[in-house]
């Protein structure tokens, strides 16, 4: 799939707007459509950096470094491991976050799951999912 360099992205309020650097400093999410038909190619989370270090947005004191944040699938496309996505679907959890959770933390390395749980204390002091990652 490839996106058209001269596409819109979604900024503030899904107005679609060109990416200028005002557009893409006022918000974190940007999602690139192809103009012509329409179809959305892709959604993408632009995240604090400090140097090589990951920042989380919603609180600074969480940071980590990038080879401890961001992995890499078989075919070399990168991704944030999955602690941390749930640890960004805690904040308003929808069904399918908790479904998420469901499938997720069984995968967990003991060290994820901790990293999850002391991060979720930080940030959500008696949240819910405390509960489920300390049995």
């Amino acid at each position: 799939m490839r996106c058209p360099t001269t596409s819109s992205s979604v900024v503030g309020g899904g107005l679609a707007r060109p990416a200028t650097e005002e557009a893409l400093r006022g918000h974190h999410q940007t999602w690139v459509r192809d103009p012509g038909s329409g179809a959305w190619h892709l959604d993408v989370f632009r995240e604090p950096w400090e140097g090589d270090t990951w920042v989380f947005r919603r609180d600074p004191r969480i940071r980590l470094p990038l080879a401890r944040a961001v992995a890499h699938s078989e075919e070399g496309i990168p991704y944030l491991h999955p602690e941390i996505v749930l640890l960004f679907k805690a904040g308003a959890p929808t069904q399918k976050d908790e479904a998420d959770l469901t499938v997720t933390l069984p995968l967990l390395r003991p060290a994820q799951r901790r990293w999850l749980e002391e991060a979720l204390a930080l940030v959500h002091p008696g949240h819910a999912w405390l509960e489920v990652l300390e049995s």
